[in-house]
């Protein structure tokens, strides 16, 4: 009644190793998964530079402008001192605004 079939042995290390080829299968794809995040991230991170970078150029432009038109709507003998002022506004700004 009692059979000994001896596959115990044969059938553990077969579990072992269908175990221990599906860990690696779920490791391999989460470092491709980490790969991808990571390319994501990057790709993320450099278009919000570009974008930081290209708003501070309009924003320098925008005010490189703005200095110039009120330097030339002003009668032409008041343009040095109005440059002059303009000139000490724009450097003395940040200490005003408590980063310099």
């Amino acid at each position: 009644m009692v059979e000994n079939n001896h596959h115990g042995l044969g059938s553990l290390t077969a579990l072992a190793g269908r175990v221990g080829r599906l860990a690696m299968r779920s490791l391999h794809n989460r470092v491709e998964l980490l790969a991808v995040e990571f390319q994501e991230e990057r790709l993320h991170v450099t278009g919000v530079l570009i974008r930081a970078i290209s708003l501070l150029f309009l924003g320098l432009m925008a005010a490189l402008l703005l200095t110039l038109t009120i330097i030339l709507a002003v009668p032409e003998h008041s343009r040095v001192l109005v440059t002059a002022i303009l000139g000490f506004c724009t450097f003395a700004a940040p200490s005003w605004f408590g980063s310099g």
